[in-house]
């Protein structure tokens, strides 16, 4: 389990990231940026695959990154079938860089579910 969930926002193509940053109870070993399945299917960060994805990354000692994609709870914009997420994600990698540069120069993964899997796959790519 998580040491504590912190509830925070990055900044997408078409406003604010809803994102959930599960810590793990000591200093992080890296991070892991888990997405979840179709927004326009009923996905959220929340699934269940997402969470326990998350959970298997925190007790490695990681930081699991779970964003909510565009108009998923307080993420900004609608769902753009895959192209504006891609971007979105692309920005908050960019992002979690600048604001916590330890972490981030450590090894990171990423993972996800259904079309989270699509969009990492992606990311991975660019």
């Amino acid at each position: 389990m998580a040491a504590h969930t912190e509830v925070t926002t990055f900044d997408g193509l078409a406003g604010v990231i809803d994102v959930a940053l599960d810590w793990p109870e000591t200093a992080p070993t890296g991070w892991a940026l888990i997405l979840h399945p179709n927004p326009a299917q009923g996905g959220t960060r929340d699934n269940k695959v997402v969470t326990t994805i998350s959970r298997a990354c925190v007790q490695q000692g990681l930081l699991a990154v779970r964003p909510n994609f565009r108009g998923i709870g307080t993420s900004a914009g609608t769902f753009d079938h895959g192209k504006g997420e891609l971007q979105d994600m692309a920005a908050l990698v960019e992002q979690f860089r600048v604001r916590y540069p330890e972490i981030a120069a450590k090894p990171w993964v990423m993972g996800g579910f259904s079309f989270g899997t699509s969009i990492a796959v992606q990311l991975y790519a660019q």
